[in-house]
């Protein structure tokens, strides 16, 4: 109420709402805020509010939820117009991690996650990687992305899913003595017929081939012969699929005297030896004079 006794000039001060921005961050990340406009230093009523969104390692910005357009934006950065108290989340989820796990050789590879941050966020969660070698192979190691102070050859391995990995489970084959033991006189050569790889002789094929000495003769294998194969059979042929010992059983050759009588006047050549068993032996009659073979 101004009564009016005299000339007077009043002056009406206003001055701008101050409003709140509260920003929320779900996940893991930064909201970097900067005001790009503001109608005076003193009156932030619609100042505009610059958001920026920097995800941690290992998430990624997906949206801001809250008092943005239609409740919600992908924009970054976003900005804002303050014209009344607002409240804005910046939203992160953690990234996913393919995990690729290879196989050289035969065997199989199960994976298990043991540890997992949330059911929806895969980003350092951890794999147990367990390598189990088919019959005939033998695990030999990992290669590949494999954890800082890890061993090649742990098994099972732990895999923390923090980028992109690709792990190679390696199978080695199985190396099987042969002991080729002889029981007699006599020698077996060792040869191989079929070898899958120069590295990996499980399944290997091996040709024994016997071979008596003087007096002596070759009459069977004992011991590890396959089912199905004749025991008499030279050369044998053995598939290493486990360690196998054979034996070759040589027998000495009986040795036999021929002796030849002569009944009336001629000669029997020949007339005298010794003979191995099984010796063909011709015998030739000779009649004198005045006289005549007439029979054995």
């Amino acid at each position: 109420v101004v009564t009016m006794d005299g000339d007077k000039s009043v002056t009406a001060v206003f001055e701008r709402v101050d409003y709140s921005l509260e920003v929320l961050i779900e996940g893991e990340g930064t909201v970097e805020q900067q005001v790009v406009s503001q109608p005076t230093s003193d009156y932030p009523y619609e100042a505009q509010v610059e958001l920026t969104a920097q995800a941690s390692f290992g998430w990624v910005f997906v949206r801001w939820e809250g008092d943005v357009a239609e409740g919600v934006s992908t924009e970054n950065p976003l900005t804002l117009t303050m014209d009344g108290d607002k409240s804005v989340t910046a939203v992160f989820e953690r990234l996913d991690y393919s995990l690729e796990v290879l196989i050289e050789g035969e065997g199989t590879v199960e994976q298990q996650v043991i540890s997992q941050p949330t059911s929806d966020y895969p980003y350092e969660t951890q794999v147990e990687l367990t390598a189990t070698s088919e019959f005939g192979w033998g695990f030999a190691r990992w290669e590949g992305d494999l954890p800082l102070g890890t061993g090649s050859t742990d098994n099972p391995l732990v895999v923390t899913m923090d980028g992109d990995k690709s792990v190679t489970a390696v199978f080695e084959r199985v190396d099987y003595s042969l002991e080729v033991l002889i029981e007699g006189e006599g020698t077996v050569e060792q040869q191989v017929v079929s070898q899958p790889t120069s590295d990996y002789p499980y399944e290997t094929q091996v040709e024994l081939t016997a071979q008596a000495v003087g007096g002596w003769r070759f009459v069977r294998w004992e011991g590890d012969v396959p089912d199905g194969v004749s025991a008499t059979g030279n050369p044998l042929t053995l598939t290493m699929d486990g360690d196998k010992s054979v034996t070759a059983v040589f027998e000495q050759i009986p040795v036999y005297t021929l002796t030849t009588n002569v009944e009336g006047s001629g000669t029997v050549t020949p007339s005298f030896g010794e003979y191995e068993e099984g010796t063909q032996v011709e015998l030739t009659a000779q009649a004198v004079g005045g006289w005549r073979f007439v029979r054995w």
